[in-house]
């Protein structure tokens, strides 16, 4: 067993240990840069797949529009923005900017972390049972950590 510290004694050990090898290590690399924001990410989607939601992530950095929700869904006709936020992050000015675009043009704009999830989970519930609470130009803040 090779203990990999680095990307190039990954590709290294991966040499000499062939193929089959390589797709453990990746697997293990994976998993361990696994961010809290991405775990917050990863249980929306499964939010939005669980009520059949149509949603993408959409590329940033260079080769799209900065700023943009970190998930962009639509559901039952409603436009989504969905910001994923962990351990007490802030949006930046740049996201609640967006964010009050898609709100000024009768979209919905979320805030999520870790503790909001069960409220989001609710919120598309009310969607799907056709009571969608009505876009009053507000954020829906579901950011448990608040200053």
């Amino acid at each position: 067993m090779y203990l990999v510290q680095s990307n190039v004694s990954l590709a290294v050990a991966v040499h000499a240990v062939g193929i089959q090898t390589e797709m453990v290590f990746l697997n293990l690399l994976d998993a361990k840069m696994t961010t809290p924001e991405k775990k917050v990410k990863d249980k929306v989607k499964r939010i939005l797949g669980d009520h059949g939601a149509y949603y993408f992530m959409p590329a940033t950095g260079g080769y799209g529009k900065s700023g943009v929700p970190d998930i962009v869904a639509c559901y039952k006709g409603k436009f989504l923005g969905i910001e994923c936020k962990a351990n007490g992050g802030k949006p930046t000015a740049l996201q609640e900017k967006n964010l009050s675009q898609i709100l000024g043009v009768g979209g919905f704009a979320f805030l999520v972390d870790e503790g909001g999830l069960d409220e989001f989970k609710h919120l598309m519930e009310q969607i799907r049972d056709g009571h969608a609470p009505v876009n009053a130009g507000i954020i829906f803040d579901l950011l448990t950590t608040k200053e």
